[in-house]
């Protein structure tokens, strides 16, 4: 009996002993990042966390995280997020290209990384964390894919350079301050004809409210913004045709590369500008 008691004994501690997740390091194009397990039976990783001081990885430069990654013993994982403070306070990273198996991106992702120009968030991600772009990043265009319901608190403030923002009608939460303090926005499209109901902090207070063009789809959704906040604040709020295309023709993947190229205002551009929006092919993509 007391050594019946001494193993359930034995078996509870064991029980109770806090599990460790595991890290393992895999390079993809030139570039060696961390990840850590989240489920060994789902075969799935984030990108390795980092801390309130401390980015998760340290790279510079273009980084395309891949869709899977592998292990010291060659098993496979899918990268399905995208960690806390994952890639935050690099000097030097200017690209990030997001793979469609992710679906979350964590608090402070990118925070304080202020050379990246180009973010890539693919048409897979649900949630965007809080402050994942704040303070000073050099993003001046972010497109937010019709997969995402949430952007949290905060997730692109104090963006000095942004000026173009396209938002989807598939959100249904904004936090507050999402794009408070990046006072050069000059676009925000949104597709929507049920605008939510946020905060009037969720632009600056003056500025874009007063400076920049609020796109929606339809005269309906017009109405509505101009009795809904925080979009009742824009001067300006215009109708766009979310479904145009600069380009008529379907082309094949070989001939991707000579395909024209067009601005969101149907010119044609002969020499497109890293980070921002273009038409190409009838998509809509950012220029890395």
């Amino acid at each position: 009996m007391l050594m019946k008691r001494n193993l359930l004994i034995a078996l509870g501690v064991m029980l109770a002993l806090p599990t460790f997740a595991r890290d393992f390091t895999y390079q993809y194009e030139g570039k060696t990042l961390t990840y850590t397990v989240l489920s060994e039976e789902d075969k799935t990783v984030t990108t390795k966390d980092g801390t309130d001081g401390t980015s998760g990885n340290k790279v510079t430069g273009e980084v395309k995280i891949p869709a899977t990654v592998y292990d010291a013993n060659n098993v496979a994982y899918t990268v399905t997020a995208v960690g806390y403070r994952g890639f935050a306070n690099l000097m030097g990273l200017t690209s990030v290209i997001i793979p469609n198996t992710v679906t979350s991106i964590g608090d402070g992702a990118f925070i304080h990384s202020e050379d990246l120009a180009s973010l890539i968030i693919p048409n897979s991600v649900i949630t965007i964390g809080e402050g994942i772009c704040c303070f000073n990043s050099a993003l001046t265009s972010i497109v937010i894919p019709e997969s995402v319901t949430k952007i949290g608190e905060g997730a692109f403030s104090y963006c000095t350079r942004l000026n173009t923002v396209w938002l989807p009608g598939s959100l249904t939460s904004i936090g507050e301050i999402a794009f408070n303090n990046s006072n050069l926005i000059k676009s925000v499209y949104y597709n929507t004809e049920e605008p939510l109901t946020g905060y009037k902090t969720l632009f600056s207070i003056f500025s874009p409210y007063d400076r920049a063009v609020l796109y929606v789809p339809s005269e309906a959704a017009v109405e509505k913004c101009k009795e809904t906040s925080p979009w009742m604040y824009f001067y300006d709020i215009q109708v766009y045709d979310f479904s145009q295309s600069a380009v008529d023709e379907i082309m094949s993947d070989e001939d991707w590369e000579n395909i024209p190229m067009f601005d969101l205002y149907g010119r044609k551009v002969e020499n497109p500008q890293r980070g921002q929006i273009y038409i190409k092919g009838g998509k809509k993509f950012i220029q890395n």
